[in-house]
C-alpha cells in the first residue's frame, strides 16, 4: 500500500506548470497600484490555487512541502516561487496569508519523508470529523489502515534502519529495503477500500 501511494505521490511530483493548462500571467511592468494590474495578479493565484485544490483531489498537493523555510516562500506547481508580499499585492488579507505560510512551514519542520508525506495526505483526506459527514465510522473505517501503516512505519523508523530521505526522488535514490518491505507488508486494505482511495 504505500508503495502504491508514494509511486501517486512521485507521479504527480513531475507535473510542472508546464503541464497544466494556461493561467492569467502575472502582470509585469503594469501599474502595480491599477485596478487592472490588481486583479490580474489576483486572478493568476486564485487560478494557480484552483489547479493546487485539484491536484490535492488528485493526491498531488505540494504545497506544504514546497516551502523554503530560509526565503520563507512557497513554490506552486515546482516552478513558480512566492512570498507574503506577493500574495498581498495581489489583494489577500494577512488574516488569510498567515495561516498558509505557518501551516506550510510546521508541515516542513516535521520533515515528513516520501511515504509519510503520501499517508498523511490519505489519513487527512479520510477525515471523519469534516462537515456534513453522514456516516462517520465508515470514513474512519476506511481512514485506519493508512493510520495503522503511518504507525507502523515511524515505528520502524525509531527502531529499524534509516527511513526513507525526504525527496529521494529528486536526489534520484531508490527506495530503501525497509521500505520496500513495508510496502510488501502493510497492506490493510480491501480491494473495495484500495479503489475508493484512489477514486478520491
Amino acid at each position: 500500500m504505500i508503495q502504491q501511494l508514494v509511486a501517486v505521490q512521485l507521479q504527480c511530483n513531475k507535473r510542472s506548470f508546464s503541464d497544466q493548462p494556461k493561467v492569467t500571467p502575472w502582470p509585469l511592468g503594469a501599474d502595480p497600484h491599477s485596478r487592472d494590474a490588481r486583479q490580474q495578479r489576483l486572478a493568476h493565484l486564485t487560478e494557480l490555487a484552483i489547479i493546487s485544490v485539484q491536484e490535492i483531489v488528485d493526491f498531488a498537493n505540494q504545497a506544504a512541502r514546497r516551502y523554503n523555510h530560509e526565503t520563507e516562500c512557497i513554490t506552486f506547481l515546482k516552478d513558480f516561487t512566492y512570498s507574503k508580499d506577493d500574495f498581498h499585492s495581489a489583494g489577500l488579507q494577512v488574516e488569510f496569508i498567515n495561516p498558509i505560510f505557518e501551516f506550510s512551514r510546521a508541515m516542513h519542520l516535521l520533515g515528513l519523508d516520501d511515504a509519510e508525506y503520501p499517508l498523511l495526505i490519505a489519513i487527512n483526506i479520510f477525515s471523519a470529523d469534516r462537515p456534513n459527514v453522514q456516516e462517520p465510522s465508515r470514513v474512519e473505517a476506511l481512514q485506519q489502515p493508512y493510520v495503522e501503516a503511518l504507525l507502523s512505519y515511524r515505528h520502524q523508523a525509531a527502531t529499524g534502519p534509516a527511513p526513507l530521505p525526504a525527496n529521494a526522488h529528486e536526489a534520484g535514490e531508490p527506495a530503501h529495503p525497509r521500505f520496500r518491505a513495508l510496502g510488501a507488508g502493510l497492506c490493510f486494505t480491501t480491494p473495495g477500500q484500495e479503489a475508493a482511495a484512489f477514486a478520491v
